[in-house]
């Protein structure tokens, strides 16, 4: 009981910090960055933050729509007997179309 404490006690710490610990090892690499000829430190860092602040901004998008990199489960294939669409989910059914139309493709 006494470890959990203390665990939670840090946690919380490390998580009122984090903008600072953030701040400085984007300045590290900022500063590694510049080291390398790639540009002066100002310009490293306005760099990362513009790249982090995209990668939060789509993790952020795919959060709300519920976006999964699970790939692709169902596919609307035309019905030929219907003209309209049909839903195939079985997988075996899946991988078959899918052959078929590389096949067509390529040939």
């Amino acid at each position: 009981q006494h470890h959990l404490h203390l665990a939670w006690k840090h946690y919380r710490h490390l998580q009122t910090k984090a903008k600072e610990t953030r701040e400085r090892h984007l300045k590290k690499r900022a500063e590694h960055h510049a080291a390398k000829g790639n540009g002066n430190v100002a310009a490293s860092v306005k760099h990362l933050r513009k790249q982090e602040r995209q990668k939060f901004d789509y993790q952020s998008i795919r959060n709300a729509y519920g976006i999964s990199k699970q790939g692709l489960t169902v596919l609307d294939v035309p019905d030929p007997t219907t003209g309209g669409l049909r839903l195939i989910t079985d997988k075996l059914r899946f991988i078959n179309i899918c052959c078929n139309a590389m096949r067509n493709i390529l040939a």
